[in-house]
């Protein structure tokens, strides 16, 4: 029996984020032009060479956030990430660096912990080849609750039978 779970595209942060930190970087490099110096908590004094040079940095990294929202925007398109539960393995998507799925042995699983981290849920399983994550927002809540369910029997069912 398999089971699939499609992950959703949160187009709702991934759009307006790339749209902000697009604004700050053109922002940013219109500060560079300015030729003004800068005053930082009347702690830091820089003169408008080193001014010029602390936004352009700022914007370099604004622009290298917006390059990450656009490849996540990418990544996320179509109907390709999924959860999938077979038997006795769950497959879960790679991250952006390493985007090549995990499939993981239930039995390989050492520990599953539910965590919240800022009003964000998501189920951590803790296996021999590193951690795999499943957040609620990216299955949705009836599905989230269903894969939680799963791993709950499947793992109960591993510990009867040692």
């Amino acid at each position: 029996m398999r089971l699939e779970f499609p992950l959703r595209p949160r187009w709702g942060v991934l759009i307006p984020a790339i749209v902000l930190f697009t604004a700050c970087a053109a922002f940013l490099v219109h500060l560079a032009d300015r030729g003004r110096g800068l005053v930082l908590n009347r702690l830091f004094h820089l003169d408008p060479a080193e001014a010029r040079l602390f936004y352009l940095v700022l914007a370099a990294l604004s622009m290298a956030l917006v390059v990450l929202g656009a490849l996540g925007a990418l990544r996320q398109r179509g109907d390709r990430l999924r959860v999938a539960i077979e038997d006795d393995t769950i497959t879960v998507p790679g991250t952006l660096f390493r985007p090549a799925a995990k499939t993981i042995r239930f039995a390989e699983i050492t520990e599953v912990r539910d965590q919240e981290v800022n009003g964000q849920v998501f189920i951590t399983l803790v296996h021999p080849g590193g951690k795999a994550w499943i957040h609620s927002q990216s299955v949705g809540d009836a599905s989230f609750a269903k894969i939680r369910r799963i791993l709950e029997t499947r793992l109960e069912t591993r510990a009867a039978r040692r």
